[in-house]
């Protein structure tokens, strides 16, 4: 089957397309972001147990939160302990690109 040879449903998409071409420029954009994309979401889980071990040896480790589905509000109140409170820099570090992608998606997504 060729490139315009398909169902009604992708024809429609073709057609599509080809009211609102997109210039090559943005298309090679939209190709490399993607290819980004599929490579961040490719990447093995960074699995910290050496940084953690050489830190509980070198400093006062009181308390560690494994931040997963619960995210970090949920996750962080469970080590600290009652009448404390935690104090977060979030200055110090870096929103990785993806989940800066995410948050707009998602902000997109709910306008």
């Amino acid at each position: 089957m060729g490139p315009r040879q398909a169902s009604a449903g992708s024809k429609r998409a073709f057609d599509m397309e080809e009211e609102h071409p997109k210039s090559r420029t943005q298309k090679k954009k939209e190709d490399r972001a993607l290819q980004r994309l599929g490579e961040e979401l490719l990447t093995p889980t960074k699995i910290y147990v050496d940084t953690i071990q050489s830190m509980i040896k070198n400093l006062p480790v009181l308390g560690l939160s494994h931040i997963t589905g619960g995210g970090f509000y949920d996750n962080v109140p469970r080590i600290v302990p009652e009448g404390m409170c935690a104090r977060v820099d979030t200055t110090a570090w870096t929103v990785p690109p993806l989940c800066a992608m995410i948050r707009l998606a998602r902000s997109d997504a709910l306008a």
